[in-house]
């Protein structure tokens, strides 16, 4: 099986867009081979026997090949090339390809307030989620350019790939014919990219492998520079250190776990990469304010949380 993908960085800021992409991927995966492979950060890692909840959206796009789709609400699904099944956050749900053919697959996951409208507004369901796509062209040509982009990214994300983002929904709300009004449009975001190759690759590790123990030292192997020289660079380019965006990295996706789901925050501690809840409470302390117990019991009561800066050191 060949793969490419790469999760993004998330801060409290970037959740305020309409939408916000949360990583990107493909996978050709040949006849008879295993499924899924174990790569994955655990939030998005799945078994067949398991299955798997997500705090967010996917779109799923099956470019060439058969095979199955389940969830609680739909129950199984045959699926085929040229669709896109939209998973839904906080339901259960499974998929894989068929032994005999294997599949093309592509793969969006994003959130924001813009797909919740679509949602809401009946334009994308939780028991009918599979899209059959006219205009395979140009849903394929939007999945390759994220693909490109992602090979690319260095804090967060682009301009180009958040209007990318946003043409694919619009494509999708097309191939929905729909007589819903809800509206597709673009904002300006800040372009937060730059230019040093070795901190876009060390930024692309930590956020693909941070759910691991992994420490600065191990970044820096990665990396034909020393840990020193990558730290100088990484300093340089971003205003912290190569241990302050590691903690970032866990810290918001705790946030959003915590935010969005009912997991409990011991679970949530391990997930995103805490060696124990003890560090993790620690760390939200120092860095927030709060304990990770308070911040949910805010989240729930509606009350906003200045979780958007984090403290360096």
């Amino acid at each position: 099986m060949s793969s490419t993908y790469g999760y993004l960085p998330i801060s409290d800021e970037v959740m305020q867009h309409p939408i916000y992409i949360t990583g990107v991927g493909m996978a050709d995966v040949k006849p008879r081979e295993q499924y899924p492979q174990r790569r994955h950060p655990s939030l998005y890692q799945f078994s067949w026997e398991q299955g798997r909840i997500l705090p967010e959206y996917q779109l799923l796009y099956i470019k060439s090949g058969a095979g199955i789709f389940e969830s609680e609400k739909t129950g199984v699904i045959r699926v085929g090339a040229g669709t896109i099944v939209v998973l839904f956050p906080s339901v259960w749900h499974r998929y894989k390809p068929d032994a005999k053919t294997g599949w093309v697959e592509n793969w969006i996951s994003m959130n924001g307030r813009l797909i919740h409208q679509m949602e809401d507004v009946g334009m994308i369901r939780e028991n009918d989620p599979v899209v059959q796509i006219e205009r395979v062209d140009r849903i394929a040509n939007i999945y390759s350019l994220l693909i490109k982009e992602i090979e690319n990214i260095s804090e967060e994300y682009s301009i180009e790939m958040f209007s990318v983002a946003m043409q694919l929904l619009g494509y999708i709300s097309e191939e929905l014919n729909t007589d819903s009004k809800a509206r597709v449009y673009k904002e300006e975001i800040p372009n937060r990219t730059d230019n040093d190759i070795h901190v876009r690759s060390a930024t692309r590790y930590i956020w693909n492998h941070s759910h691991h123990q992994i420490s600065v030292e191990d970044v820096a192997d990665q990396l034909p520079i020393s840990r020193r020289t990558l730290e100088r660079h990484f300093k340089e380019y971003t205003g912290y250190s190569i241990h302050d965006e590691l903690k970032k990295c866990r810290l918001s996706r705790a946030l959003r776990l915590l935010r969005e789901t009912n997991m409990p925050i011991k679970q949530i501690a391990y997930i995103v990469g805490f060696s124990n809840l003890v560090h993790m409470d620690r760390a939200f302390k120092l860095s927030y304010g709060v304990t990770p117990s308070d911040y949910r019991k805010q989240a729930l009561l509606g009350n906003k949380v200045d979780c958007c800066v984090l403290r360096k050191g």
